[in-house]
């Protein structure tokens, strides 16, 4: 909050009036920040944030909607601020432009309106490159300007645990839908422990 308050002093946005919100030419710092009815994470993250921005003088307000009326509210760019669950998995397989590249800001997943050139580029070659370390290169790049801009602020990291049995041959891990190619999986007759009964 401190170096927040320092910021903010920078930028003119000071209490003037005393009332314990930020306020510059006359207009109040705040926001609304849009949630899911259902969701779990939202209940337990508003509160928390409402008081760090209420100690940096800034006033947060929330809006509890149904989740379809929201998706349409953020694609519509009609909100403030918003939580949302982000899965790429691992992008040196993955492709990440739907959310990114600034031509899905119209109608597409760029929610937050977030436009780079460069990053861009980056998103457009990751696209052609077949080379998964060239790919993953071009993904750290895009990476870096993702944390320097902060289009979004990523608050949490989810950490699941999966397994399967070494008996499964040809499994491709895909950790966002573990399983979802099960009929490309095998296990050899000799480590088989389960009879069909429509094949004995």
């Amino acid at each position: 909050p401190k170096r927040a308050a320092e910021l903010l002093d920078e930028a003119g946005w000071k209490d003037h009036d005393g009332d314990g919100i930020r306020d510059k030419d006359g207009v109040k710092f705040k926001f609304e920040f849009l949630g899911s009815s259902g969701s779990q994470i939202f209940r337990q993250l508003s509160p928390v944030l409402a008081e760090e921005f209420r100690k940096a003088g800034i006033e947060m307000t929330e809006r509890v909607i149904e989740l379809g009326v929201m998706l349409q509210s953020l694609k519509d760019h009609r909100f403030d601020a918003s939580t949302l669950n982000f899965a790429h998995g691992d992008l040196s397989s993955g492709d990440a432009y739907q959310v990114w590249h600034s031509s899905a800001t119209a109608g597409g997943s760029n929610f937050f309106n977030f436009k780079n050139p460069e990053a861009d580029h980056l998103l457009e070659q990751a696209r052609l490159e077949f080379d998964p370390e060239k790919r993953k290169q071009l993904y750290w790049r895009w990476q870096e300007i993702i944390n320097d801009e902060q289009p979004v602020t990523f608050l949490y990291y989810q950490e699941e645990s999966a397994a399967y049995s070494k008996r499964f041959q040809n499994v491709q891990w895909l950790p966002l839908r573990p399983g979802y190619d099960l009929n490309n999986w095998w296990v050899p007759k000799g480590l088989q422990k389960y009879k069909n009964s429509a094949n004995p």
